[in-house]
């Protein structure tokens, strides 16, 4: 898609999660804050420039209910430099 309108991308409502979550309201398994951190590169080469997540319903995980996973994903991908946009 970025490729066709020649411009980068942004990814939003992504679900915040981990696999660590037992399933309940609040705390539900997800791989996809694993997964795009562990594929940077990827990502970077689909000419994504943001990664938005989010609580898509009043009973999704959040950053305050994900046991800190989220935050702490995002501080060690800023401290290791970041991933150029390809």
């Amino acid at each position: 898609m970025a490729e066709a309108v020649g411009h980068p991308i942004v990814v939003w409502q992504i679900p915040i999660g981990n696999m660590k979550q037992n399933n309940t309201p609040y705390h539900y398994q997800d791989d996809k804050v694993d997964w795009l951190f562990s594929h940077m590169h990827r990502v970077a080469r689909a000419h994504v420039a943001a990664l938005l997540f989010g609580q898509g319903s009043d009973t999704s995980t959040t950053a305050e209910t994900d046991g800190g996973f989220l935050y702490r994903k995002t501080i060690r991908y800023k401290k290791s430099g970041g991933t150029r946009l390809e």
